[in-house]
């Protein structure tokens, strides 16, 4: 069998139900210099809570046969330049993220960018991506619903819709962030001793002749302990406050530090190494759940005093 010189390329585009591309008559256009046709299918409103998640696939560009250098060479361009296309139509535009796939005949998966050799009518089939949640009425709003307390505490609220909504999102990373983004905004820095706090006054003072107000605000938010501290120490409060042993207080402490170091990486590098979603759901609810049954947790004096 000789290889192919030339592929169609399909190139799936992740939008959210929203969001899409109008399509021109007869679907052909030119995008980067290379003409291809926009591709449209219908979507079923599936009894799925991916109704509200950004990995729906509804159009996809096809493009004309292509060596295959230049058709990776076009995806990568594809998937370097869709991040500022979302951003300047302020939409929810992405390229697939699955590696690039080598069909073998017409039929492919339409969710995975594909390569298919040009003697072939490029036929993708799809699969789309259910998730189901089911609860028994019954008990869900008799006995479950009658036992929850009720929240009136805004931080609680504010983290409980995020929770909610991270459920409808199906990235990794973002679900992640959004764990850690409630950890965070429930942890409340406390200050540090009296005898740095009046150190570092003295500090400001001296500062003050130099006239650089990022100096003096830097100086002044050191009188709090970091961040991740914070997020540590919550952490540990909530573990407690479920009456939690010890050991297992100081293992999710651990796992807290741990996953605020990967949350910082993907904040301020742009990359993390190992993205614990799990983990990080685990210490979101730990800590909701926690902090629902006895506000106080919020609090960082909490450890000083019995629940």
């Amino acid at each position: 069998m000789t290889t192919p010189s030339l592929f169609w390329l399909h190139v799936p585009l992740e939008t959210t139900r929203g969001d899409y591309l109008e399509v021109p008559f007869g679907g052909k256009l030119v995008v980067l210099g290379k003409p291809a046709v926009l591709c449209e299918r219908p979507l079923h409103v599936p009894d799925s809570l991916t109704a509200a998640t950004t990995a729906v696939v509804r159009q996809w560009l096809l493009f004309d046969p292509l060596p295959e250098s230049d058709a990776r060479a076009l995806l990568e361009e594809l998937r370097a330049k869709f991040p500022v296309l979302s951003l300047r139509q302020d939409a929810a535009l992405r390229v697939g993220a699955s590696d690039l796939h080598v069909a073998s005949h017409h039929l492919y998966t339409g969710i995975i960018p594909t390569l298919i050799p040009a003697h072939l009518t490029p036929s993708p089939t799809w699969v789309d991506l259910q998730i189901r949640s089911h609860m028994d009425g019954r008990s869900t709003l008799g006995s479950i619903l009658a036992g929850c307390p009720s929240v009136t505490d805004e931080r609680i609220l504010t983290a409980l819709d995020l929770l909610v909504a991270s459920r409808y999102d199906v990235l990794p990373r973002s679900i992640f962030l959004a764990q850690l983004t409630i950890l965070d905004a429930l942890a409340v820095r406390a200050e540090r001793p009296p005898g740095i706090r009046a150190w570092l006054s003295e500090k400001i003072e001296e500062a003050k002749a130099l006239q650089d107000g990022g100096l003096l605000s830097s100086l002044e938010n050191l009188k709090l302990g970091s961040h991740g501290a914070a997020v540590r120490a919550l952490v540990g409060r909530a573990a407690e406050a479920k009456g939690m042993s010890g050991e297992k207080q100081k293992a999710l402490k651990s796992l807290a530090g741990k996953l605020y170091g990967v949350r910082s990486s993907l904040s301020h590098a742009g990359a993390g190494s190992d993205l614990d979603v799990q983990g990080a759901k685990n210490l979101a609810r730990l800590v909701l759940d926690a902090a629902i049954e006895h506000p106080a947790v919020l609090d960082p004096a909490y450890g000083t005093r019995s629940v």
